[in-house]
């Protein structure tokens, strides 16, 4: 009895886990599903040997090509620079790719693999530019860096101003020159344009003013190009044109002013008051008395004879212009009464004429 009790009490005894036929097929299944995760088949569909082997023949094309293209790239840079232009990076870069001869990527890479030196073809476009004339250091230094002229950096543009052989003061000297040969300064206005806009130095301009000899310039003879070339653009009376030659915008002395008005024989102040006449009949009505004071006021300048001139001269019918006067001040509310008085003695059209229009109105 106490034997079977023994036996009842080991088959009863608890059984360790891994014992248990539940954790090695747990342990088993695990595995299988590692094992699929791990080796399981691609979802891309594997590429033929034929087409993979293509696709590297392509590849070893598209290298040969393009270092062809490189190769190509290459020595047209080599030609380009061989010009001794002064050719900045941007300029070589824009004419590769100009047309779409090269890509961008090929021209970036030939530029690169050419080894140009950029500070050098700086100094040779500023060498370029200092003989065609007169420069100053600064203006020079700015048009290099300008990417729509030159397209150098900064770094490159400095470096060619600093290594020029050049006198600055003479370079002036040719600008002043070429100022006076071109245009019609007065020396006034051509010093400040040396400094102002041409950038020199004050002491570069000193010299330059100074170092001009009487056969480079005549100021009198100056003054005399400018004044025809203002009355190329408008009318002027010779009172007018004298006031704006030595104003402070022009610059020119009272004798050289003076000189000018006196010396344009070809002139007819007449036909400039005529010319001034018509100018104003675009904007406003006037009466024959009215235009007359207006042409010989302090402001326009011309005498008594040549306004009596121009509106001698003028193809015009004066009842209308009184009629145009008229209605304009009628749009204001003016009664008859009030209209003549403003048509008498404002605007000096006679009583007959005002008389002739009333009615009408």
């Amino acid at each position: 009895m106490k034997k079977n009790t023994a036996n009842s009490q080991t088959s009863h005894k608890k059984k360790k886990i891994y014992q248990k036929w539940e954790f090695w097929t747990i342990i088993v299944l695990s595995l299988c599903a590692f094992s699929y995760l791990i080796f399981r088949p691609s979802s891309k569909p594997a590429v033929p040997h034929k087409e993979a082997e293509k696709s590297l023949k392509l590849n070893d094309h598209k290298k040969v090509t393009d270092s062809k293209s490189v190769k190509k790239a290459m020595e047209e840079v080599e030609e380009q620079i061989g010009y001794d232009l002064g050719y900045s990076k941007k300029e070589i870069m824009k004419r590769l790719t100009r047309d779409k001869k090269f890509s961008s990527d090929v021209a970036e890479e030939a530029i690169k693999k050419s080894k140009i030196n950029w500070n050098k073809q700086a100094l040779i476009k500023a060498e370029q530019l200092i003989e065609h004339g007169g420069i100053s250091k600064r203006e020079l230094y700015t048009n290099l860096k300008t990417a729509s002229l030159y397209g150098f950096t900064e770094s490159e543009a400095q470096y060619a101003v600093d290594h020029l052989k050049v006198n600055w003061n003479k370079q002036a000297l040719n600008a002043a020159k070429d100022s006076i040969r071109n245009g019609d300064d007065s020396k006034e206005y051509l010093r400040l344009k040396l400094r102002k806009y041409s950038k020199f130095r004050n002491s570069e301009v000193q010299y330059a003013m100074d170092h001009l000899t009487s056969e480079d310039v005549n100021w009198n003879q100056q003054a005399l190009k400018n004044a025809k070339n203002n009355l190329k653009y408008g009318p002027h009376s010779k009172t007018n044109l004298l006031e704006d030659l030595s104003s402070d915008s022009k610059g020119f002395t009272k004798e050289e002013a003076q000189y000018a008005v006196d010396n344009l024989t070809d002139v007819n102040w007449g036909e400039q008051a005529l010319r001034e006449a018509r100018s104003k009949l675009k904007y406003d009505t006037y009466s024959k008395q009215k235009l007359i004071e207006e042409l010989s006021d302090e402001s326009t300048g011309y005498t008594q004879e040549e306004a009596q001139y121009a509106v001698d001269h003028l193809s015009i019918d004066w009842s209308e212009m009184v009629v145009k006067a008229a209605k304009s001040y009628k749009s204001y509310g003016y009664d008859n009464d009030e209209l003549r008085e403003a048509l008498v003695d404002r605007d000096k059209f006679t009583p007959e004429q005002v008389d002739a229009v009333l009615n009408g109105i």
